[in-house]
């Protein structure tokens, strides 16, 4: 039974999905950052690496397509694999921040896939999803009916919970998108608005066994919330708020092959605070479920800051994949662990474990 252990992987590193008996990661190859966004230039590509050994070692990085040259830096790829051997990537085109409004902010996403396990790939294409400015995508599932859900939040001109969440899905692979009809917003007193922070960020979803989609929801309100369709992606009921305690930071979720759910999220409260808002990120916590996620077992630290460090050391934004073997790798950010390393240039790290190690007393949700 394998206890939470950092693989020390060479070279690039972004969120791994499982593809067929391998892994999958991708990483955006550009000389631009966000905050050149305006005054960026040059090609910029998406890479991927292959592993063929859960995760241990990894081959080198290729070229998997061109993305186009800036302006509009691409970032924040994110890619999706089957058992089919069909792999789907998208990524932000980001364009500006302007003061957090709907008028000034600007940012796109887009889609390519590979129908033979990444050796070609569709021509890139633009992904409407109805609004000027998304977060981060932190989720990608296919559900049992061959639908493609993709959660995400976007930028209202809202005086309070600027950020709505909703879905956007494809029933033919990529080639076309819809959106969902429901807006999934909520008021907050954060004092974050000038940031744009507040609101129901950056989604994550699963399908359970009923065949409703969860959505958890990053919040300011020291909760993730919940909502749930019954539709496969198109409506969605009103959030919730959760048992699941948490700073102002999305999760990860992921259902294993067993049919086991297992969580990440940062269970954390206090230190710092911004706007009087939780930013408390020093600890991923997981956690696993055998019952659909009625009930949960007790969270247990993954990954989290040495005494060394200061309360301003962030281990966030998991995504989480399965190997063949049945591990869980873990795949994170870190920031403010070390000179030079802030959101400008944050570190990925990867690790794997097993989902029994979680596996604890378990208690109501």
């Amino acid at each position: 039974m394998l206890a939470p252990t950092l693989l020390g992987v060479d070279g690039m590193l972004g969120p791994v999905a499982a593809l067929g008996d391998g892994l999958f990661l991708c990483y955006a190859d550009t000389p631009n950052t966000t905050n050149n966004a305006l005054t960026a230039s040059g090609p910029q590509r998406m890479c991927g690496r292959e592993s063929r050994d859960g995760g241990l070692t990894w081959s080198d990085g290729r070229v998997l397509f061109d993305c186009g040259e800036a302006p509009g830096v691409v970032t924040s790829p994110v890619p999706y694999g089957d058992e089919r051997g069909r792999l789907h990537v998208l990524w932000l085109r980001f364009y500006a921040y302007g003061d957090l409004t709907p008028a000034t902010a600007r940012c796109e996403l887009w889609h390519a896939a590979s129908g033979d396990g990444g050796a070609t790939w569709s021509s890139p294409g633009r992904v409407d999803f109805g609004h000027s400015y998304t977060g981060s995508i932190n989720s990608i599932i296919r559900l049992s009916s061959g639908r493609l859900v993709v959660p995400l939040s976007y930028l209202t001109a809202r005086t309070t919970g600027k950020f709505v969440s909703m879905a956007v899905y494809s029933d033919d692979d990529g080639a076309t998108w819809g959106c969902s009809r429901t807006d999934l917003s909520g008021d907050d007193s954060a004092g974050l608005e000038n940031m744009g922070e507040g609101g129901m960020l950056e989604p994550v979803v699963v399908e359970r066994s009923d065949g409703r989609v969860w959505m958890l929801i990053r919040t300011t309100l020291g909760r993730l919330y919940e909502s749930f369709s019954e539709d496969a992606g198109e409506t969605w009921s009103l959030p919730e708020p959760t048992r699941f305690v948490s700073s102002n930071a999305p999760a990860g979720v992921l259902r294993l092959a067993d049919g086991r759910m297992v969580m990440a999220w940062n269970r954390c409260e206090g230190e710092p605070f911004i706007g009087g808002i939780s930013y408390a990120r020093q600890v991923l916590y997981g956690a696993v479920s055998s019952d659909d996620g009625r009930t949960w077992s007790a969270a247990k630290a993954l990954v989290g800051k040495a005494q060394s460090e200061s309360v301003h050391a962030q281990y966030c934004y998991p995504f989480l994949a399965e190997s063949a073997a049945g591990r869980v790798l873990l795949t994170y950010h870190r920031v403010n662990t070390r000179a030079g390393e802030d959101w400008s240039n944050p570190t990925r790290s990867l690790m794997h474990f097993d989902a029994d190690w979680l596996a604890a007393r378990t208690v109501k949700k």
